[in-house]
């Protein structure tokens, strides 16, 4: 009789994943990976993925959080202004067959205007009793702001980028005032608003 043999059994189902790259994000920003899925061996059958070693304040979706090889998905990672800046190797898992990959997401901290002030009292030339408004603006740097004129004790803040102070003088001669602007990301801003003349009225006859 004839001998008739067992048709080979079918390869097990095998994948591998990779990704597109490392990710620089900035703070408070988004940045994206594709995420490949490669079959290797036998018919394809539905993978999940998962990422792990995320830092803190970050949240991650897939664009299709399974797909049967070969297939690719995108994996955007969303950041928030208090994830800590850093380097961070990030994982990839599918399922089944725990299959993983790694690439690094560097958390970047913005890029901060340097703080600038610019003031200048009004009017220029003033009398005695009269007042004179001290103008401030200020633009870099992050909010909030603290300033404090130099003739007060305490200091303000504020989300705005400007501040006024109007005062009226008893003597005559030149009077200035200086501002000092300090922003949230550390920087510290002095300036000195120039000089206003102030004279006494003029005496009149009785």
């Amino acid at each position: 009789s004839e001998f008739s043999a067992d048709p080979p059994a079918p390869p097990p189902f095998d994948y591998s994943l990779s990704v597109s790259g490392n990710v620089s994000v900035t703070q408070g920003r988004e940045g994206s990976n594709t995420l490949t899925a490669t079959l290797v061996s036998g018919s394809t059958q539905s993978v999940s993925f998962s990422p792990s070693g995320l830092p803190q304040g970050v949240s991650s979706s897939f664009s299709q959080s399974s797909c049967n090889p070969n297939c690719v998905t995108t994996l955007t990672i969303s950041t928030s202004v208090s994830t800590p800046a850093g380097s961070y190797t990030v994982t990839v898992n599918g399922s089944p067959l725990n299959k993983t990959t790694y690439f690094t997401l560097t958390v970047n901290r913005p890029v901060v205007p340097q703080l600038s002030v610019s003031c200048s009292g009004s009017p220029s030339s003033a009398q005695t009793g009269q007042d004179v408004t001290w103008l401030a603006e200020w633009s870099g740097g992050l909010a909030p702001y603290t300033y404090r004129w130099s003739s007060d004790s305490g200091s303000t803040n504020t989300n705005n980028t400007s501040a006024s102070k109007t005062v009226s003088y008893s003597n005559a001669g030149s009077q200035s005032e200086t501002i000092i602007v300090t922003s949230s990301d550390g920087q510290t801003h002095e300036r000195n608003c120039g000089n206003v003349t102030i004279s006494y009225p003029p005496i009149t006859g009785s």
